[in-house]
């Protein structure tokens, strides 16, 4: 959607996105849970604007390449206990219709632990997490044409508990 010659706001050409996308999990090691996961995409504008050079081909706010990879490794030593990692990659988007400006390729690494216990035989579990560990601070496009800010590190605590206790052990 967007304005055409004449000023009018409505459909101005066709957007189409073909690519892959493959994941694989598994526990490579003892007591490690990975997950890892790719996207490629070949996202493609078409229609009068672009043929005439009024936009790009390439739709703004889309990346081609994103790709993920999990971890999480329960310690032995202490039961209950685990800690996790998680690496993002997000490649870079065009952020301007003309096909000028594009936001950086960026990558953003997450760390956490959580310990799970119970209390008063409720299941619980004690959350920490930081989210943008390494302080990546780029600016990203958003397919509206908006300029966003990678969230800043963040830091989490949380505690969960569950309503149902727990039986047996």
């Amino acid at each position: 959607a967007g304005f055409d010659e004449s000023g009018r706001f409505g459909l101005i050409g066709d957007v189409r996105h073909r690519g892959v996308e493959a994941s694989l999990t598994g526990e490579p090691i003892e007591n490690m849970f990975l997950a890892t996961g790719i996207m490629a995409l070949e996202p493609e504008l078409s229609g009068q604007v672009v043929t005439t050079g009024r936009l790009s081909s390439r739709p703004v706010g889309v990346q081609k390449v994103a790709a993920q990879v999990s971890a999480d490794y329960s310690l032995q030593s202490m039961p209950g206990m685990s800690l996790d990692a998680q690496v993002n990659y997000a490649g870079d988007r065009l952020a301007s219709f003309d096909g000028t400006l594009r936001t950086p390729a960026r990558t953003t690494v997450n760390l956490g632990a959580r310990y799970r216990f119970t209390i008063k035989g409720f299941p619980a579990a004690l959350r920490m997490r930081i989210q943008n560990a390494t302080g990546v601070h780029d600016w990203f496009a958003e397919p509206s044409g908006l300029l966003s800010r990678e969230q800043a590190r963040t830091y989490m605590l949380s505690l969960a508990m569950t309503s149902v206790r727990k039986t047996g052990s």
